[in-house]
């Protein structure tokens, strides 16, 4: 069994996802994944180094049962960045300004 197949959409700051995880149901270990241009992919998934779009689980079958496979869709979302938290020391008679100049970072 090797699962059923799963779409997920992960931040770029996300720690590494086991591979098995990502797949829908109950699968069973010792298959083989490949990454979306078909080469062996050995796991886990890091939103930060690896490459978005379709891994593929195949576990051999062993008779009489087929071979079976999933398929995980990985989306990944890019992180974004607030600044950094900073203090102002204002007067009541200030021109007004931009707060997001403030920002460090």
């Amino acid at each position: 069994n090797a699962g059923g197949d799963s779409a997920l959409v992960l931040c770029e700051l996300d720690p590494p996802l086991p591979m098995l995880s990502a797949l829908a149901g109950a699968p069973d270990a010792g298959g083989v994944w490949t990454d979306p241009g078909g080469a062996v992919f050995t796991g886990p998934f890091d939103p930060a180094d690896d490459q978005p779009g379709e891994y593929v689980y195949f576990l051999a079958g062993q008779a009489p049962c087929a071979n079976d496979q999933a398929v995980v869709s990985f989306a990944v979302s890019n992180s974004v960045e607030a600044g950094s938290s900073g203090s102002l020391l204002l007067c009541g008679n200030d021109d007004p300004f931009q707060l997001l100049d403030s920002l460090a970072g």
